[in-house]
């Protein structure tokens, strides 16, 4: 179920901010479909912490391990 929301609200985000980019809207415009683009990616995060815990529980610890210091990696890439 959350892989389908995160591709209706993915889809929706995606296309309405660049319809709403390329017709020039105000800023809010572009900002409420980045947000629901943001909603909808926070199902997919769910859904892939779901499939290591269920699918994969022997190498979840390594798995989360990863995740985490990727998230840790970007962070500290892109803070100035």
């Amino acid at each position: 179920m959350s892989i389908v929301l995160t591709f209706v609200f993915g889809t929706m985000g995606f296309f309405g901010f660049g319809i709403a980019l390329h017709n020039q809207l105000p800023w809010i415009g572009p900002v409420m479909f980045q947000s629901i683009l943001g909603f909808g990616l926070s199902f997919l995060n769910i859904a892939v912490y779901g499939y290591i815990t269920d699918c994969l529980r022997d190498h979840a610890p390594e798995a989360f391990a990863s995740i985490n210091l990727r998230n840790i990696y970007s962070f500290g890439t892109s803070t100035p």
